[in-house]
């Protein structure tokens, strides 16, 4: 299967530059199970499969970038959040130096002149953590509003496959479908990890209002407002099977 193929790829790359056990380490907290693996690996193909004039690509190099922007980026966030030991924080940054750019390169080499719009997603994600280090006193509104551009890079794949005719006209409604599905998601998985994350004085929306009574509710009502503005931008998407895209790839919040 293509998924584990790509995956098992960039797994033995690391493990022969890091060692074994460093891989393994963050492998192991990056999540290996099948399902959450295709929903990265697959969703250029998911994505352009959806489309009545389908766009070729090269899928297999697509979902390897999109892999290894996932991985770089979920490393640089456990770096913030002081969830990777001292000991392994060389090793584990210079790996996502490494992958964040060989995505990127193979990311803009299938971009054509969509280039530009590549780039400036790969910034949003720079720009979160910019943001909330500059900035100590979001609101929950506010925190919640921007939680989604740290995932931003997923919407990179999206962008590529379009085909032409549907692209100037859909750009807007795939870029706010995954805005608004990453933050349901993401702020799903804070209310999830509420507890952790306090424990670990990592600051998510969630715990900014965890000592309200009603926090779960709050947070549950800005869930479900996000999600379901989500599959809204998801039908507009020009000449585009959304109930398809959502059976394979839309996971509930």
């Amino acid at each position: 299967m293509r998924t584990r193929k790509v995956f098992r790829k960039i797994e033995k790359r690391i493990i022969r530059l890091i060692g074994e056990e460093d891989a393994n380490f963050i492998l192991k907290k990056f999540g290996k199970s099948l399902s959450f693996l295709k929903t990265i690996i697959l969703l250029p193909e998911w994505f352009n499969e959806c489309f009545a004039n389908k766009n070729p690509q090269n899928f297999s190099l697509l979902g390897s970038a999109n892999l290894k922007a996932w991985i770089a980026y979920t490393i640089y966030d456990y770096v913030r959040d002081g969830k990777i030991p001292k000991s392994k924080l060389v090793k584990l940054i210079s790996i996502a130096n490494i992958l964040n750019n060989e995505s990127l390169v193979e990311f803009t080499s299938q971009a054509g002149s969509r280039i530009d719009d590549i780039l400036h997603l790969y910034n949003r994600i720079d720009q979160f953590y910019i943001k909330l280090d500059n900035e100590k006193k979001y609101s929950f509104k506010q925190f919640s509003s921007i939680i989604n551009e740290k995932s931003s890079a997923a919407a990179t794949a999206a962008i590529i496959v379009t085909p032409e005719a549907s692209y100037s006209a859909s750009k807007k409604y795939i870029l706010l479908f995954f805005k608004h599905y990453f933050t349901a998601r993401q702020l799903s998985d804070d209310l999830d990890d509420y507890r952790k994350d306090l424990k670990l004085r990592i600051n998510t929306p969630v715990t900014l209002i965890s000592k309200k009574q009603d926090f779960k509710k709050i947070a549950r009502v800005e869930i479900d407002l996000n999600f379901n503005k989500a599959l809204k931008y998801l039908k507009k998407i020009d000449g585009f099977d959304h109930d398809k895209f959502t059976k394979n790839y839309v996971k509930a919040c």
